[in-house]
């Protein structure tokens, strides 16, 4: 029994340590798969500081200058050039070749069938004064007869769509530039009231008196009032455009602008054809190259003198000839005849003190030319008088 008994016992105590090594095994396992937890609870929080890392790494390189490129360059401002029968070509791709280096260029007419230049040159307009975009800036050239109604800009002064056009598109433009006898359509337009301006020189007397409210000068090449720039004649809108670059760009821009375009440009420039000393006899220009047909021989000019010598082929006597002459220097030209001791019908001598031209002197002289009795060859000097400052 007694052995029985002890058998027991050593089988119940043997249960017991089997229970207790599964008791045991249990709580190690456990105690494994907490530790494998906190194992892998660390390795996730490392994984997802590591992954925030690398984002906003490679999101600060993204940004950085270096690494992301050049930013986006802003839109180019536009420039709309208006364009019209007999439109002077130079007026308007002048100022289009220098502009177009900095700007978006497009032409403006009043319909889209071809416009017909002052040399028959062909142009085909982008869009009409009613479906054109708003620009920035407003180039309004030049071209043809000036009053209203002839062709040219004339034309464009006697319509009202194009004035309306262009003084609705001046108030959001930043700046409006004319060229040329331009200045009238900008006079129509009101844009020149209260501010200075000028045009090509044979038309400055004229648009004194059509724009009264404008003060117009004769002795700039271009006048900026801010925003309403007018430049003189022909190539004096490419120097207006370079003017308009250097306004919004900066000088070392226009003067690069100038220099691919082999341009002379220089901002201070004093060369302004109204102040040649042709200017004071215009009409008598006029006539003798355009009515009598005379052929210029020399033709020296300055601001400070007019040389010029013509050869006519005419029947008409020394004496005929200098009538003319005289009547136009008088009556258009506005001089005053001064009295000569000696000369004959053959000279003339004259005065002029013009608010517009300065104070000059002139003398003309016709004879028969060598040779023949069908030709006179005419010798005109004009000359500023010295108490005449420029």
């Amino acid at each position: 029994m007694l052995h029985q008994s002890r058998l027991s016992h050593s089988l119940c105590e043997c249960t017991r340590f089997d229970e207790g090594q599964q008791h045991i095994g249990t709580l190690a396992g456990e105690l494994h798969l907490r530790r494998l937890k906190g194992l892998m609870r660390k390795y996730y929080c490392i994984a997802g500081i590591l992954a925030l890392t690398i984002t906003l790494t490679v999101h600060s390189l993204a940004q950085s200058p270096a690494l992301s490129g050049p930013a986006p360059a802003a839109p180019r401002k536009s420039v709309a050039i208006l364009i019209f029968d007999n439109v002077q070509i130079i007026d308007f791709t002048g100022p289009w070749e220098v502009l177009d280096e900095y700007f978006d260029v497009f032409t403006v007419a009043e319909t889209l069938r071809p416009v017909i230049t002052s040399a028959a040159m062909s142009i085909n307009p982008k869009y009409t004064i009613e479906n054109a975009p708003k620009a920035e800036i407003l180039v309004i050239p030049g071209g043809g007869g000036s009053r209203s109604g002839k062709p040219g800009v004339g034309q464009q002064v006697a319509n009202p769509k194009v004035i309306q056009w262009v003084r609705e598109e001046a108030k959001d433009a930043q700046y409006v530039m004319s060229v040329c006898n331009g200045a009238f359509i900008l006079s129509k337009a009101g844009l020149l009231d209260g501010q200075t301006a000028t045009t090509t020189a044979g038309y400055i007397e004229l648009l004194k008196t059509l724009t009264p409210r404008a003060k117009v000068v004769a002795d700039q090449r271009y006048v900026d009032n801010g925003k309403i720039i007018t430049t003189a004649g022909l190539s004096s809108g490419i120097d207006g455009a370079l003017h308009i670059i250097d306004k919004a760009f900066g000088r070392g821009s226009a003067q690069f602008a100038a220099l691919g375009e082999e341009y002379d440009w220089n901002p201070d420039n004093r060369f302004v054809r109204a102040q040649l000393g042709d200017m004071p006899m215009l009409n008598t220009f006029v006539r003798l190259k355009f009515v009598m047909h005379a052929k210029p021989l020399k033709y020296d000019t300055s601001n400070q003198l007019w040389h010029s010598e013509w050869l006519l082929e005419t029947p008409k006597s020394v004496s005929e000839v200098m009538t003319q002459l005289n009547d136009t220097i008088a009556n258009q030209d506005h001089w005053t005849r001064q009295r000569l001791d000696s000369g004959g019908d053959g000279t003339s001598a004259w005065t002029i003190s013009s608010e517009t031209w300065g104070n000059w002197k002139a003398s003309v002289h016709a004879e028969v030319a060598s040779g023949t009795g069908d030709r006179v060859e005419v010798v005109i000097q004009v000359d500023r008088l010295p108490n005449d400052s420029l």
